[in-house]
């Protein structure tokens, strides 16, 4: 994230974290396997913060699929941010390191399409919470303070509004 893209070498990283570059390539042979274990880490990372959500969840089964992926997405602790600059250097790299993160999306769609509620408000929360991360991630005035915790009060509380009659 401090170098950009093109600040991402195999010998950068390797100085930041204190190995050597051979270290690095051997659990990291190629910059594209560096880029790809970012990627897989971010997938795992959001995948663990969505299951501890769903793990909390309490209440109605309708809807509680949405309401655990707004709350992980919103959630204080987004350490996945740091790594997420792998998901541009995999843009500038070769757009198919992303096909774990579009397999995750995808997957992520199916189960709004069946969580309870009308599909359509599941969709909308879905891609609410993913302009979240993209809005952090690139710096395009996302929400802070109040207002952010407003916006996800709001996208939980749709749940109640998307439920099937």
């Amino acid at each position: 994230m401090e170098g950009g893209v093109a600040g991402l070498t195999l010998e950068a990283v390797a100085r930041e974290a204190g190995v050597s570059k051979g270290g690095l390539l051997y659990h990291f042979p190629s910059k594209g396997a560096l880029i790809s274990g970012m990627i897989e880490r971010f997938v795992e990372g959001f995948r663990g913060a969505l299951g501890r959500e769903l793990a909390g969840e309490r209440g109605s089964t309708s809807g509680r699929w949405a309401r655990a992926y707004a709350r992980a997405s919103f959630a204080e602790d987004r350490w996945y941010l740091e790594v997420s600059g792998g998901l541009l250097a995999a843009l500038a790299e070769d757009s198919k390191l992303l096909d774990p993160l579009r397999r995750g999306f995808e997957d992520g769609q199916r189960w709004a399409e069946r969580d309870g509620i009308d599909p359509t408000v599941a969709t909308l929360i879905r891609l609410a919470a993913d302009g979240l991360f993209f809005s952090e991630l690139l710096g395009f005035a996302p929400p802070e303070g109040r207002l952010r915790e407003r916006v996800l009060e709001a996208l939980v509380g749709l749940t109640a509004v998307g439920v099937r009659r």
